[in-house]
């Protein structure tokens, strides 16, 4: 099963969820099972290592993230300049090694200076970001072709606004969610042009999280009535306004695809993703990737939708499986890529594959329990020692070979 010649093969992480020393507003957040950001895989000062676990697999391509509160300590201030050496000397890493830079500008984690001004609900919160993207822009200089604006706007309103999961931790505050994605939408556009104007010849997304959404019971009303919202949040139906501007000027070069398998809403509590009933999976035996089923025809069709509906370049720029079973792991990938490759037969632009994570790293709800990454990290050990895991090595071959063989 082999991919077009040239198709990037990488893996993706967050600044917030493995460079640890954490800045921002998630610096003393506690997960559902007690852990810090901070007691992550430590990324920070051990990349130089992590680069080469990187490079040995392969891959050739790394979705990464400048953390904007360590950057800048306040509103349109100068980036700090030990700060902007580190994430400079990062970029040079990865060049010696042959690896593309995907670089995301926004992950989840605002400045605590920008949330205590009122985060994305300050109608000034697009013109300071694009302060910090124009900074940014200037000081690399050329070394980031590749950028993502935004990572998931609608998901990550949905998850500050109304399922209260993610800071400012509102419940279902409608008209908020809604000026937090205009904000957002604003801030993008802001953030493709001064790129541009910079870089005419750079490439620029998003990325969006994909979920099937299916009602536990059929028959029952609430579980019909979440499901139904939940799926507004979870497909691609929202993105059109990002994709060109109020003038019909196109302001995005490709969609970024994040995907989580399948969520089984249950109720009205399954307005929050996190609500639903995790334990009736797992009597189940159902197979579960951050808890929720894995679904690869859904991949496939979701791919198949976006060509219909934007005509766009895609990446699948973050997709993991969380399981210790290495054997499970490496079955799902290869099931997820015989969907990307049907998606390409089918005639989608699909250019590259970001397995998600690089490391093991702190999972925003669930914290260091969810374990990701085709690096493991010992969380225990003070050093944080580092394996890499069959996955690594299986998906390591396939992008050398540029695709794999399919067992009878």
């Amino acid at each position: 099963m082999e991919f077009p010649e040239n198709f990037i093969w990488g893996c993706a992480t967050s600044p917030t969820q493995i460079e640890g020393e954490t800045v921002n507003e998630w610096a003393q957040l506690p997960a559902v099972d007690g852990s810090l950001a901070d007691d992550g895989s430590n990324h920070w000062r051990r990349y130089r290592y992590d680069f080469r676990c990187l490079a040995s697999m392969n891959l050739k391509a790394y979705r990464l993230g400048f953390d904007w509160g360590r950057l800048q300590p306040g509103p349109n201030e100068p980036l700090i300049r030990d700060v902007k050496l580190r994430y400079m000397e990062m970029l040079a890493e990865l060049r010696s090694h042959g690896v593309e830079p995907f670089l995301t500008l926004f992950h989840h984690a605002c400045p605590k200076w920008f949330a205590d001004l009122g985060g994305w609900l300050n109608p000034e919160s697009p013109k300071l970001f694009a302060d910090f993207v124009r900074r940014l822009v200037i000081l690399t200089d050329g070394e980031v072709r590749n950028w993502i604006t935004i990572n998931e706007p609608i998901c990550y309103a949905f998850l500050s606004h109304i399922a209260g999961v993610f800071p400012p931790n509102s419940k279902l505050r409608y008209h908020d969610y809604r000026k937090c994605v205009n904000n957002l939408c604003k801030a993008h556009e802001l953030a493709y042009k001064i790129i541009k104007e910079h870089q005419p010849d750079s490439n620029i997304g998003i990325t969006s999280l994909i979920k099937r959404v299916s009602p536990s019971r059929m028959w029952h009303p609430l579980d019909l009535l979440s499901s139904f919202v939940a799926h507004g949040i979870f497909t691609t139906d929202n993105y059109k306004k990002f994709i060109t501007d109020s003038e019909g000027n196109k302001i995005l070069d490709f969609l970024g695809v994040n995907f989580c398998g399948r969520l089984r809403t249950h109720g009205l509590g399954a307005l929050s993703p996190l609500f639903v009933q995790k334990h009736a999976l797992q009597q189940r035996k159902l197979v579960c990737d951050d808890m929720w089923e894995q679904d690869p025809e859904w991949l496939g069709k979701s791919l198949v939708d976006i060509k219909d509906k934007y005509d766009l370049p895609v990446y699948i720029t973050g997709h993991g499986i969380s399981t210790e079973d290495e054997g499970l792991r490496i079955r799902l990938l290869k099931e997820h890529l015989q969907q990307c490759h049907s998606a390409i037969s089918a005639g989608v632009d699909l250019r590259g594959y970001f397995y998600w994570s690089l490391l093991d790293n702190f999972d925003w709800s669930e914290g260091l329990s969810q374990r990701f990454g085709l690096v493991a990290v010992s969380f225990d050990d003070p050093d944080r020692r580092r394996d890499i895991r069959r996955t690594g090595c299986i998906y390591g071959d396939i992008a050398r070979r540029n695709g794999f063989t399919v067992e009878v």
